[in-house]
């Protein structure tokens, strides 16, 4: 597992280095410990007119605003739709790549003056890949593809009501009363007043966004039921099988006796009826399931996983 540092501090503007650097023991608190404050890169956000931000001092934001899953000209935000509000939660924007300011002259005239005359504010906007961890949610939003989805079975879809969670890691847990994940279903119109789908999607379970070998989830009880099928026709198989062998027994015996009292070939037509009938019966049954294979009653119609 790759370490990351505990500290970084690249990407801070110089005004907080030299404001840590001149602080000498006044800053001491600064360093963080017991979630006491800590010096580090804080993104200037770049804020549109429609937007209001709630932000803290350590990378975190609240923006209320519309669409805009990046710069300002992106989403239907940036196209001048209406019903698309959203609200993001980000924490980490811009990753370890946070940056606040770029020094545009690292001297400054004659060697003397401050620093902070030559640092130019970098404005930073969100990002889907980039930011560490964050939830969206919008009225109106493409966000299959702002967030780079493969289309899997249920498929690509825009200009939908939306929530997308990205972090590295995303845990959904329930104290009690499960979990429980609804596709379809619950209502006659979507968000935008249309009638939703005829068409029921279901749910894709998709390991590394990659759809290429994606197959339908496999239904227990209907599987539990085709086994137990393919189980009773196996057992009658051994037990015909087991029949003809103990035919197979008494006709050796009838021939290698000395005295034969029974008609010429009435162990042989015996033989011949039981495997007949047997024969018969199992390929009658063996064709049903083979049907009821083809027909994958075991399998899910709507939820798929690769």
């Amino acid at each position: 597992m790759t370490k990351v540092k505990a500290v970084e501090r690249e990407g801070m503007s110089n005004r907080k280095h030299r404001a840590r650097n001149a602080g000498g023991d006044r800053d001491v608190y600064k360093v963080g410990v017991h979630n006491e404050k800590i010096d580090e890169p804080h993104p200037n956000y770049n804020v549109a007119p429609c937007e209001k931000v709630i932000e803290g001092e350590n990378n975190q934001f609240i923006i209320l605003g519309r669409d805009r899953p990046g710069g300002r000209t992106t989403g239907y935000g940036g196209a001048g739709d209406t019903h698309c509000g959203r609200i993001e939660f980000v924490v980490g924007m811009s990753g370890m790549n946070a940056k606040e300011s770029k020094t545009v002259n690292k001297r400054s005239l004659f060697g003397f003056g401050p620093y902070d005359d030559y640092e130019e504010e970098i404005l930073t906007d969100g990002n889907s890949f980039a930011d560490a961890a964050k939830i969206y949610m919008s009225q109106r939003s493409d966000v299959d593809k702002n967030f780079n989805l493969t289309a899997g079975k249920v498929g690509n879809f825009e200009t939908r009501s939306a929530i997308a969670l990205k972090a590295d890691a995303v845990r959904i847990i329930s104290r009690d009363a499960g979990i429980k994940l609804v596709a379809g279903g619950t209502d006659k119109y979507n968000s935008q007043d249309i009638a939703c789908n005829s068409r029921r999607v279901g749910i894709d379970l998709i390991a590394g966004n990659d759809d290429t070998n994606l197959e339908p989830l496999v239904k227990g009880i209907e599987l539990k039921k085709l086994l137990e099928k393919l189980i009773k026709i196996i057992s009658e198989v051994n037990s015909a099988a087991a029949q003809n062998s103990q035919a197979l027994t008494t006709l050796g015996a009838a021939l290698t006796a000395a005295i034969i009292t029974a008609p010429a070939g009435a162990p042989l037509a015996a033989l011949g009826g039981i495997s007949i009938a047997t024969g018969v019966t199992e390929q009658v049954n063996m064709a049903a399931l083979e049907t009821e294979i083809k027909l994958g009653k075991y399998l899910s119609r709507y939820n798929n996983t690769n």
